[in-house]
């Protein structure tokens, strides 16, 4: 079972805290969480803590990230599923696992990540992803500027 304590953390460490960018499509963002799509949380007054509760139960139960076994790769999988969203990452897994790619997480995703995944992959599903970051930036050329941080992020530079 994967350790949620250490994923949040690299999770907060990425997002950091209170951010309202104009050109930021989720609007204003506490800790990665984003009014567009909690329009009844009050974004600007979130705690670290609050951060902390509504990751555990908005993502990484609901999504159950705790049942991968490996936790470099759920720690890896829930941070750029809170930063790109929850089905192009995992359809990025399920592709690198050779499993059907619907981008949900389900027994099946599961079991196929448990019992195929292997620590070198983890190589592959960077280039993966940063080949759909780069996408991002051909159709929305103003997200340039969010570059050099996906980089570091998708990579652990």
């Amino acid at each position: 079972m994967a350790d949620f304590n250490q994923a949040i953390a690299v999770v907060l460490q990425h997002e950091g805290g209170f951010v309202d960018d104009l050109s930021d499509a989720g609007g204003m963002t506490n800790f990665g969480i984003c009014q567009r799509d909690n329009p009844n949380l009050d974004i600007k007054n979130l705690t670290k803590q609050d951060a902390i509760n509504y990751y555990k139960i908005n993502w990484w139960l609901k999504y159950q990230f705790f049942q991968i076994d490996d936790d470099d790769l759920a720690t890896y999988w829930f941070d750029h599923a809170v930063n790109v969203g929850i089905k192009p990452i995992t359809k990025i897994i399920q592709n690198t696992v050779n499993t059907t790619e619907d981008g949900i997480i389900g027994i099946n995703t599961i079991q196929a990540v448990n019992n195929n995944y292997k620590s070198e992959m983890l190589t592959q599903i960077q280039d993966k992803l940063w080949d759909y970051y780069e996408q991002i930036i051909a159709v929305h050329p103003n997200d340039v500027k969010y570059k050099n941080g996906w980089h570091s992020r998708c990579y652990g530079e």
